[in-house]
């Protein structure tokens, strides 16, 4: 019997709570055939529900997703201590330019992606279009705060928490830290 969409909508959830890709910028067309933005998490979370819902697992589709996500994990780390290293670290976080952890994450989750079915013309924006309101940015927000509430209930430590006032690069940044952070604790 197929899951129920209650149970398939909690299993993407908390497949999609695991991964490390922040939510992404998309270009999309809207209703009216203009350009729009639409968020990766929506296009990511179609693609797992597709997936749960398909034929059996095949192993070399999984392997080159998990060689992905080991990938993600060791390039944007080593990208974060890259650009935090000028600027004196975490302890200025901020100021950590955000251009190559966000082609990084880019890159990877184009790949990944190319591990389901659909057409490989995936298009992102760049990272400074994105504003608060926007579905790409609150999915990010809420992203990270339950990500923040995961690794509290775990006994993990790190990252600032997410604030009101925070940009779309603050997210990027936070993200990649705790991605630094994660590879630290995996040493």
């Amino acid at each position: 019997m197929p899951p129920t969409r209650r149970e398939l909508e909690s299993c993407v959830s908390m497949i999609l709570l695991q991964l490390p890709f922040p939510p992404l910028p998309v270009v999309a067309v809207n209703g009216e055939g203009r350009d729009a933005i639409a968020s990766s998490h929506d296009l990511l979370s179609q693609a797992i529900a597709v997936a749960v819902l398909g034929a059996a697992a095949n192993p070399d589709t999984d392997a080159r997703k998990e060689n992905v996500l080991r990938r993600v994990n060791e390039v944007v780390a080593t990208e974060w201590v890259r650009a935090s290293a000028p600027v004196g670290g975490a302890a200025a976080w901020r100021s950590v330019p955000v251009d190559g952890i966000y082609d990084a994450y880019c890159c990877l989750f184009r790949e990944y992606m190319a591990c389901y079915p659909g057409s490989p013309d995936l298009r992102l924006r760049g990272h400074a279009d994105v504003f608060p309101g926007m579905s790409v940015y609150e999915h990010a927000v809420q992203h990270l705060r339950a990500q923040e509430a995961y690794v509290a209930a775990e006994g993990g430590a790190g990252v600032p928490p997410v604030l009101p006032d925070d940009s779309y690069a603050d997210l990027l940044r936070i993200y990649a830290m705790g991605m630094f952070l994660d590879s630290v604790h995996k040493m």
